[in-house]
């Protein structure tokens, strides 16, 4: 993104962010109603503007500015291909955190899987595993972001991974789980 653009843009998105918010709480009347914004690369894949966590949290404290039902979703998998560290991206952006994603990615361009593909945990190539879950973990308890008020019960924390060429549904969802109860296990 072109720095001399970023300005207009953001304040375009801060202004729809604000005016869906409100939106949606006059018409949900009594329930309560949250808009999330998930937090993506933005010079690989997506090349979105929410990406990098300072400009992130920028956007989000400006609308949070203005409505209080607004928050981020975080994932794991965008980490790698912003360029950033877990700890970092947790810490910058947990007062804002309302959802999490927990996945992988393949940050290295020319590789199968480059991008925001969602490879499962320790895929070659891939930049997430057992130890980075559980390093994205303990950031987010050191942050405190399981305590955040959230729109549901408790914080709604998702794996976000899917079979590439060659594997099965099945297998993944035998890896994630495993990958998660070593890394909790080791916490």
């Amino acid at each position: 993104t072109d720095p001399a653009e970023v300005g207009p843009m953001m304040d375009a998105m801060v202004d729809s962010c604000v005016q869906l918010c409100r939106y949606s709480q006059e018409k949900a009347a009594d329930e309560p109603v949250w808009l999330s914004v998930e937090q993506f690369d933005h010079t690989v894949d997506k090349k979105c503007l929410i990406g990098p966590s300072d400009r992130t949290a920028e956007f989000a404290a400006r609308v949070r500015e203005q409505v209080s039902n607004f928050g981020l979703t975080v994932d794991l998998s965008h980490v790698p291909i912003l360029h950033e560290d877990a700890r970092d991206v947790v810490t910058t952006l947990a007062p804002y955190i309302i959802h999490l994603h927990a996945g992988n990615a393949v940050a290295q361009e020319g590789l199968e899987g480059y991008g925001d593909y969602h490879p499962r945990f320790d895929y070659p190539g891939g930049s997430n595993g057992v130890a980075e879950l559980k390093g994205y973990l303990e950031a987010l308890i050191y942050a405190g972001v399981f305590q955040n008020e959230v729109p549901t019960e408790k914080m709604v924390f998702t794996f976000e991974v899917k079979p590439m060429p060659g594997e099965t549904s099945e297998l993944i969802l035998a890896h994630t789980k495993r990958t998660f109860l070593q890394a909790w296990a080791e916490l």
